[in-house]
């Protein structure tokens, strides 16, 4: 996915935020608007470096609806400055392969474009097996064990027959589920994890992880895990209180409406924790009913000492049905938080719920509309949440692609735009195709982010709050 934060939502990751208090203009260090871009790796460890291959330029408002855009230029890695003499620009970028429209109270900004992958990623070699003969103790049927890669990033049911003492079996690792991003080769840098869930165990609440293999490899094609899985302790217990009811009555004010309320929480061991990234080892999780007022969930967290803590992750959401032709889509409106465990949580859901997302003052509130605007203008996109106090608000662009010969649908990414006012995103021209169909995601952010009065977008921490509605499906056509 392409976003520059990491929070799921439901398959889109994102997290940003920023101070709903915009102040008077405060020139950066020297002449011009400036912009800092930092790419992160996120694996078994966390690395950064200056973002490369980025392209930057400025949109100064011409007072007419319309923008001058300045480009950019840059002297130092990763840092790139515009002759902007007053005034917050617009912040136009194109990094790691998507592009970004920026409005923010500030003359000089600072982003980070985060990603699960190692250091300087290369395909997987083909083929590539993993002949594991790892120790288990004795299996009574109630254990599901993975086969997961931090680093590469993947994972892979593994085969548990009862009463087997070592998991002897040959893997087909380009048959692991890439986690981000396409499958990569293992490197001495990433962890290799064989981790067991059982059911039944200390609680008798979930699945919890309770024993785990760890290791490394310079990965070959042709390569061999070896150990034995050790137990590890279910020594702590998620505790929270949450109302149901209240989450279900703010969905009723979605458009395109939405139904069939679902919730889950997990805790997962995040080497991206401070990003609200929740990939990771889970540790548990636990589907929960809309009778349920409270969470008790047990786990351990085995992985502390590699700095992977525990966040606990809320997942709320309704769906609604689309079809495109013959084809349905599924589409979304949801309540997310991401939080560091404590004593006393409480699930309340602090961030709005965007009701109703406009285009060019047209409400797209019903699907497979036809909306009537001029792609090569610069056009406001605008959204209504219930709670006006969000921290900022971004708003994702995507299309909605047949295949020709299958009649399956694809959604890819087309633009992100973010900003402190819900009524000043715009998209620029040349965005938007005559005939073309897309949808947007509408996103609402709360907290994470202590230095964002100055302007500083890569500095985060839990917890983050978000809520977000998918449009109605519409097709351009001109005037």
């Amino acid at each position: 996915m392409k976003h520059l934060w990491l929070i799921s939502l439901t398959g889109c990751a994102q997290i940003l935020g920023l101070d709903t208090t915009s102040g008077p203009n405060v020139d950066a260090p020297g002449p011009g608007a400036h912009v800092t871009i930092t790419h992160e790796s996120i694996g078994a460890t966390v690395v950064d470096a200056p973002a490369v291959g980025a392209t930057v330029s400025f949109l100064v408002s011409d007072g007419a609806g319309g923008y001058t855009s300045v480009p950019a230029t840059t002297s130092t890695a990763g840092q790139w400055t515009g002759d902007i003499p007053t005034g917050n620009p617009l912040v136009d970028f194109k990094v790691d392969g998507a592009r970004y429209i920026y409005s923010f109270p500030t003359r000089d900004l600072h982003v980070l474009s985060a990603a699960l992958e190692h250091p300087d990623p290369t395909p997987a070699p083909m083929p590539a097996t993993l002949t594991l003969n790892v120790g288990v103790a004795t299996t009574s049927g109630t254990e599901a064990f993975t086969l997961y890669t931090v680093g590469a990033w993947s994972a892979q049911g593994l085969a548990a027959p009862a009463m087997v003492t070592t998991l002897t079996q040959v893997v087909d690792y380009t048959m692991s589920t890439p986690i981000g991003g396409p499958l990569s080769k293992l490197t001495p840098a990433d962890a290799v994890l064989v981790y067991r869930r059982r059911s039944g165990g200390v609680g008798a609440v979930g699945n919890p992880l309770d024993g785990v293999f760890q290791t490394s490899l310079a990965q070959t094609g042709d390569d061999t895990l070896t150990g034995t899985l050790n137990d590890t302790a279910v020594d702590k217990a998620l505790d929270a209180t949450l109302m149901p009811s209240v989450l279900a009555t703010r969905y009723t004010a979605v458009r395109p409406a939405v139904g069939s309320l679902a919730m889950g929480v997990a805790v997962v061991a995040a080497p991206g924790y401070a990003r609200g990234n929740i990939n990771g080892p889970t540790l548990n999780d636990l589907g929960l009913a809309v009778t349920d007022t409270s969470i008790h969930l047990p786990y351990g967290n085995p992985f502390a000492s590699l700095g992977w803590n525990e966040l606990v992750y809320f997942n709320s959401y309704e769906s609604r049905t689309v079809m495109i032709g013959m084809a349905p889509m599924t589409r979304y409106a949801g309540e997310q938080s991401f939080v560091a465990p404590g004593a006393n949580l409480v699930f309340d859901w602090p961030a709005g719920l965007p009701e109703t997302i406009s285009l060019a003052s047209t409400p797209l509130t019903t699907d497979n509309m036809m909306v009537t605007v001029d792609p090569a203008k610069y056009l406001p996109v605008t959204l209504l949440s219930d709670k006006a106090s969000n921290t900022f608000v971004s708003v994702d662009l995507y299309e909605v692609v047949t295949d020709a010969m299958s009649g399956a649908l694809t959604t890819p990414f087309v633009i992100e735009l973010a900003s402190t006012d819900p009524t000043s995103l715009v998209l620029p021209p040349g965005v938007l195709v005559a005939g073309h169909s897309y949808f947007f995601r509408a996103v609402t952010h709360q907290g994470g982010f202590p230095n964002i009065a100055t302007g500083d977008l890569a500095t985060a921490a839990p917890p983050f709050h978000v809520g977000y509605n998918d449009s109605g499906v519409f097709t351009v056509e001109m005037p």
